[in-house]
């Protein structure tokens, strides 16, 4: 039994080892869940996380519900077939689903999950991120993963709904340390249709947009407006990044001989960033647009080929694939991803000798990498 300690890192700690323990077959006890938070133990979409994980994984769990500051995780098969859960409030369904994504590399049939509860709220990513940039990243490196968002929900009832389907799949190594080049980017808004007359989505878009074609020369290739009905009125608008990765000199010389992994880089483009705002009441559209287009800029300028957000939700399938991914910072959520990855025995390092100003680089190491040990294993009960 893997014992983690939970009172550092929030609900990261959870999600990321009852993800690996998925994958991995391995039962884990989580101590002291979210022992840092002002109010600790699971709440709903916490409660949602372990409920979801558990279906998916025929798992059996101790102390699955509600305020408790201890689970017990014991695998089983990932069979396949269809699991829903709903977190009951705006609690953030891209965290749900974020959870049971290395079943992909273990399943032997196609898992259907749904998941009710808020899909574009704060402290979490975004529907159309998690989509888009998420996603897209991992099945670019050899994940069978998509989503749609049937019905949004924003904060603060909710009510939204995702649809994630993860297929088996052979995690590839992950190539995203070299140097990046930026091809295209793209911008997504959505809007509750209250806020239809004020054409909220429209200048949400177009606020993104005409910034940075006009300082950027014209890099973005679409941009779209979208209403939805929601119970609560809200908004969103996100920006996703397409770009090329070059080799990771680290590493290059090493493999060259047989031009593939960890150093080769990517040939063509592929997300590598993502980042978005939420509409505010009495906020203009305009300087939310702002918000998204700055945080854009910020990594633009820095060092970072992947965006923080997603360097933290790459983690468990660098662990499972091995790989490099190159971080414009070391985020909390990532020293505590890599922290429990290195306690299910994957050797998982954040390399800091970058030169000042080169961010820092995760790595795995391919040849350690463990998925293949444990595919078609008994699972740990």
């Amino acid at each position: 039994m893997i014992v983690i300690d939970g009172g550092d890192g929030g609900g990261g700690v959870l999600r990321t080892a009852i993800g690996l323990s998925i994958a991995t077959g391995m039962p884990v006890e989580i101590d002291d869940v979210r022992g840092d938070r002002p109010t600790s133990g699971l709440k709903d979409q916490h409660v949602a996380c372990v409920t979801a994980a558990r279906d998916v994984a025929d798992a059996e769990v101790e102390g699955g519900a509600r305020g408790s500051d201890t689970v017990t995780f014991r695998p089983g098969r990932v069979a396949g077939g269809s699991v829903a859960v709903d977190v009951g409030t705006a609690g953030s369904a891209t965290l749900v689903c974020s959870t049971v994504l290395p079943a992909a590399a273990v399943a032997e049939r196609p898992v259907t999950l749904r998941v009710g509860g808020g899909t574009d709220v704060a402290w979490s990513p975004p529907a159309d991120y998690f989509s888009g940039v998420t996603l897209a990243a991992l099945r670019a490196h050899g994940v069978v993963a998509a989503l749609d968002v049937p019905k949004r929900g924003f904060y603060p009832a909710g009510g939204g709904v995702v649809r994630l389907v993860v297929g088996p799949s052979t995690p590839a190594p992950i190539a995203l340390a070299g140097r990046r080049s930026i091809e295209r980017v793209r911008v997504d808004a959505v809007a509750a249709a209250d806020l239809a007359g004020a054409e909220v989505a429209e200048r949400l878009s177009r606020g993104v947009a005409e910034r940075l074609d006009a300082d950027d020369g014209g890099i973005v290739e679409t941009h779209s407006a979208r209403y939805a009905e929601t119970r609560s009125i809200g908004a969103v608008v996100v920006v996703g990044v397409d770009g090329r990765v070059g080799v990771d000199e680290h590493v290059g010389e090493e493999r060259e001989a047989d031009g593939a992994g960890v150093g080769s880089g990517t040939a063509d483009a592929l997300p590598i960033a993502g980042f978005s705002a939420l509409g505010e009441r009495g906020v203009p559209a305009e300087r939310v647009a702002g918000n998204a287009v700055e945080a854009f800029r910020e990594w633009c300028d820095g060092p970072g080929v992947v965006d923080a957000r997603l360097a933290d939700q790459l983690v468990p399938f660098l662990a499972l694939a091995g790989g490099a991914v190159r971080t414009p910072a070391v985020t909390d959520h990532v020293e505590s991803a890599v922290d429990v990855a290195r306690a299910f025995g994957f050797d998982v390092s954040i390399d800091r000798s970058a030169e000042p100003g080169d961010g820092a680089v995760i790595r795995a190491d391919p040849e350690t990498a463990l998925v293949d040990t444990y595919r078609g294993s008994e699972p740990c009960k």
